[in-house]
């Protein structure tokens, strides 16, 4: 049985993409999904995805649509390369879908001004174990277009101090399939709209709906962010990597930056000299 479940109030205006003002308490703004849930929604001005639109209409879409590509988007093979200059190409496996990261500075800055722009780290902080600040880690496009059968997984280990926003980045077509979640042992149905976005944590088991072939791409946007403590890196690493080539570890600097792992984790620094 399906409980589906939507919410519509929405929570920001924008005199322009990037000029955000709330019109709602800190709690308003970050609805839980369900009571014990570590899921929440977030409405937010649409026009805030239109740099980011940009980009995808730019890139990505022209090389989704050569037919020399067109087996990336059907599964069976582990997919890796870069899609020019700006993104990078990662298959979830062998299953057809495709994660499509921000792969330098400035196409990363481009999602992160999205993520500021929501203005809920305030309320990530609430929920999350920090020193200094909310961490963005990754931003990237979740692209397919089919899912044959359900794949249940949560998307961090217990304990990653970390949570996964997804929202569509235009409108999902008739018969592209919604997201799927377990709550009380039920399966529930969350339906995306234009605008909203889920944020969900460790704990949260979910997959995406199963959908038949479609001639339309299903083309959501998310992004990875949480902790600034190293000590939880072990933990959240596994999911990071798999996304990204280009992402931010927990001090702020980009991945290959910099010596603060070393410095958190000296062991591995120690390893690595023995090589």
């Amino acid at each position: 049985m399906y409980v589906e479940v939507s919410y519509n109030i929405f929570l920001w205006v924008a005199d322009s993409p990037f000029s955000v003002k709330c019109y709602a308490s800190l709690m308003s703004m970050f609805q839980p999904l369900h009571s014990g849930l570590n899921a929440y929604t977030v409405r937010f001005d649409p026009r805030l995805l239109d740099d980011i639109r940009t980009l995808y209409y730019l890139h990505i879409a022209p090389f989704l649509s050569l037919p020399e590509n067109q087996p990336v988007l059907a599964g069976g093979k582990v997919h890796r390369r870069p899609i020019g200059k700006d993104y990078y190409l990662f298959s979830y496996n062998t299953l057809p879908l495709l994660w499509v990261s921000a792969h330098n500075e400035h196409v990363f800055a481009l999602h992160r001004r999205f993520f500021d722009a929501l203005g809920i780290q305030d309320a990530v902080k609430k929920r999350v174990d920090y020193e200094r600040e909310i961490v963005m880690y990754a931003g990237f496009f979740i692209i397919g277009n089919r899912w044959p059968r359900p794949f249940w997984h949560t998307d961090f280990r217990e304990q990653s101090q970390a949570y996964t926003l997804m929202t569509p980045l235009v409108e999902l077509a008739p018969g592209h399939g919604q997201l799927l979640y377990e709550y009380e042992q039920t399966e529930h149905i969350y339906t995306y709209q234009v605008g909203e976005a889920i944020v969900f944590g460790d704990g949260v088991l979910h997959t995406t709906q199963p959908y038949a072939p479609h001639q339309t791409l299903r083309v959501m946007l998310s992004m990875t962010f949480g902790t600034d403590k190293w000590q939880y890196w072990p933990h959240l690493k596994h999911a990071v990597q798999a996304q990204s080539k280009y992402y931010v570890l927990p001090c702020g600097h980009v991945s290959g930056s910099c010596w603060c792992r070393f410095k958190a984790f000296p062991h591995e620094f120690k390893a690595l000299l023995q090589r």
